[in-house]
């Protein structure tokens, strides 16, 4: 069994919807032993992905490459482009025994599931955040 990284740090890209098919993307500070790549795509035929919610995008990634990262460190710090909605991620490390996966920029309650997007609220808390001024 290969060995498991002491800590793990992973920046995430905006999914890129081009058509019927979403590419993930990101960056590790040190090598995953279980995944060599930093990037995959799904392409679902007939279905036009630009019209979806991003936030039905980031339950996908999240099903499907949150444990790999999950097995590949003992920590694991992953920081999302946007923020995600504290019950997703918490979904998503309880379902797949993930505890010591941790997210950048939970937010509280202002996450509006219908659109997929932040309130205007916890955008502005984000962009002031997020500024190098």
């Amino acid at each position: 069994m290969a060995a498991r990284a002491g800590s793990l740090r992973v920046r995430v890209d905006l999914p890129r919807v081009r058509g019927n098919a979403v590419e993930f993307s990101w960056r590790q500070d040190v090598p995953n032993v279980f995944q060599r790549r930093d990037h995959w795509q799904i392409e679902y035929e007939g279905v036009p992905l630009d019209s979806f919610p991003r936030a039905v995008l980031w339950e996908v990634f999240l099903t499907l490459q949150l444990p790999v990262w999950a097995r590949a460190a003992d920590r694991v710090d992953v920081l999302l482009p946007e923020p995600l909605p504290r019950i997703v991620t918490d979904w998503w490390r309880a379902y797949h025994g993930a505890p010591h996966v941790h997210f950048d920029a939970e937010p509280t309650d202002t996450y509006s599931w219908a659109t997929g997007e932040p309130s205007s609220r916890t955008a502005r808390r984000w962009r002031c955040r997020t500024s190098t001024s």
